[in-house]
């Protein structure tokens, strides 16, 4: 994801969780947002906040709130949208966390490292990572209202993982840190929650894209067949008024049927934006409740000869499932199997060259 695209998210979720904590936000300036809170965040602040996502504009402007990364103000709508919404902190609770016999040859069966020879491990170590399932509330708007939750699961480092949650949902999780067998496993780094919700807006915006072009595929028949009603309908009235002035010869007569082919020119216009609009699908998506799972992995780092590079690589294998997670394609950041060394880096075959 490049810079901008971490930008355009950061905004994004700023807006969304302002908007869900009851807040008006308009833009004033270049990157420069004004920010009507509600009474009860107000505090003793009786003016507008001021906020910008722009280092250059944060320092024109030294009464604006710089929101980036790791700044106190994001820290705090965090917390802010987490008090408002449900959120379950679960730990995994069996005592038997094990490697499986045939772990390396689960490892070759799994991953496909392009022109490498077979990959050696070099250190395996237990660990725990926070994975954060965002459950969203989407609904779906055009003739009819469709309201479905999609579940959107994210590792702690900011990889999706879309086929993992059933294996979840079979396991009994436990709220109480002391009553997991894990809890002094190290626990690996974590991105912040900011950027973990921007990555599963990233999912929702395609699975809402997806989703979206089924439900017109669904309703496209529907909608064809009333449109060319409504065209037959116009194209006879149209037909019958310019035949009507072909014949007519006065010119009030005249001046009223072309009065009168404008005005259902126009309303067969508008009646076609109307059902265009009335097929068009809107949505809307809110976070329902987040639940953040602490889930033991082994963290496995192999050592692998591309060529005559020897580079290296870290995979993690889930206790859960159980088997290896796909790594993280550099350049896209979605999961794979399959991937290939390019410019210093893993590259899934999602952007294979």
């Amino acid at each position: 994801m490049t810079s901008e695209d971490k930008h355009s998210r950061l905004e994004q979720f700023v807006a969304d969780s302002l908007a869900a904590l009851g807040a008006v936000m308009e833009q004033i300036d270049y990157s420069l947002w004004e920010v009507l809170l509600p009474a009860e965040m107000t505090q003793r602040r009786t003016s507008p906040l001021l906020l910008t996502f722009d280092a250059e504009v944060a320092q024109e402007r030294p009464d604006a709130i710089f929101a980036t990364y790791g700044s106190e103000f994001l820290d705090q709508l965090v917390h802010l949208v987490l008090d408002r919404y449900q959120v379950l902190v679960l730990y995994y609770p069996h005592d038997n966390v094990s490697v499986p016999e045939n772990f390396d040859t689960m490892l070759q069966q799994q991953f496909h490292f392009i022109k490498c020879r077979k990959p050696e491990i070099q250190d395996q170590h237990l660990v725990l990572m926070k994975d954060a399932l965002f459950m969203f509330r989407t609904e779906f708007e055009s003739d009819l209202r469709i309201e479905e939750a999609m579940p959107v699961l994210i590792r702690g480092d900011g990889l999706p993982l879309p086929e993992v949650r059933d294996a979840y949902q079979k396991v009994l999780w436990t709220p109480r840190r002391e009553e997991s067998s894990c809890m002094t496993t190290p626990v690996e780094p974590c991105i912040e929650l900011a950027a973990l919700y921007s990555a599963a807006l990233l999912q929702m915006e395609r699975r809402i894209e997806h989703r979206r072009h089924i439900l017109q595929q669904e309703s496209s028949a529907a909608y064809q067949n009333e449109r060319q009603r409504m065209e037959e309908y116009y194209e006879a009235a149209l037909n019958d008024i310019d035949k009507r002035l072909s014949r007519e010869e006065a010119a009030d007569k005249l001046a009223r049927l072309k009065a009168r082919r404008e005005s259902v020119q126009m309303d067969r216009e508008r009646r076609l934006a109307d059902l265009e609009t009335s097929y068009s699908i809107t949505t809307d998506q809110r976070i329902d409740h987040l639940r953040l799972y602490y889930v033991p992995r082994v963290r496995v780092r192999l050592n692998i000869q591309h060529r005559q590079l020897q580079v290296q690589a870290t995979v993690y294998f889930n206790v859960v499932t159980p088997r290896f997670d796909p790594m993280r394609c550099a350049q896209c950041g979605n999961p794979a199997f399959s991937v290939s060394w390019h410019s210093d880096q893993w590259t899934g075959s999602c952007c294979a060259l």
